[in-house]
């Protein structure tokens, strides 16, 4: 086996180690959602609790009365607000009295319809502008990763092709040239042409191997 074979044989068993795949884009980490326990009274002083995720009584939050889930039906605050749950003590609904006000002409008037529908806006703006952020993210974590797997299926086919080719150079047969003369060495000196040409094109391969 000559040099050029020899060396072919060692850099194609390097290139033939498994090479690891991309890793996948991480997904979107969603943060949890804290519920703070408040503590409430009915009408005959019974401790009611409830784990809301704001600062009122909504549908979703859980109720317990004296440490215990309450049975299905309507719950009365000790003023005035009704809450119905259901059989796990979750809140289905929240009922809110009216304020009990004695002088009407000196109270603060409420949000207009007007103002209540702005602030809805508001809310649905901020939704729909954090869902297309979070869906722009997503794209452009899927397009790296494409761009990736791409750039690594170039670089094994670049190499496959490298290999093919310093296969059939080093197949090419080879001779002392002490024992040719005229057109035969003139043919040996050009196959020592090759032979290293095939030395750079491995050292070649190294710098691909180490890019890659």
């Amino acid at each position: 086996m000559n040099a050029a074979k020899e060396l072919f044989e060692k850099i194609k068993a390097v290139f033939n180690e498994p090479i690891a795949p991309p890793a996948a884009p991480a997904a979107p980490v969603v943060a949890p959602v804290t519920l703070a326990a408040k503590t409430y009274k009915l009408k005959d002083g019974t401790e009611v609790s409830i784990s809301q995720a704001g600062d009122v009584i909504a549908p979703g939050d859980s109720v317990t009365v004296g440490g215990l889930v309450p049975a299905e039906g309507v719950i009365i605050l000790e003023d005035g607000t009704a809450i119905a749950v259901d059989a796990t003590g979750r809140v289905v609904s929240v009922e809110i009295p009216p304020p009990v006000t004695t002088d009407l002409a000196n109270e603060p008037a409420g949000p207009t319809l007007e103002q209540r529908i702005a602030t809805l806006e508001t809310i649905l703006a901020n939704q729909a502008q954090a869902t297309a952020l979070a869906a722009e993210e997503r794209a452009e974590a899927t397009g790296a990763f494409a761009a990736q797997v791409t750039q690594t299926q170039k670089h094994e086919k670049t190499i496959t092709d490298l290999f093919e080719l310093v296969e059939m150079l080093v197949k090419e047969p080879s001779a002392d040239p002490v024992t040719l003369t005229g057109a035969k060495k003139e043919k040996f000196d050009k196959l020592n042409d090759k032979e290293a040409r095939q030395a750079r094109m491995a050292e070649h391969m190294k710098k691909q191997k180490a890019l890659s």
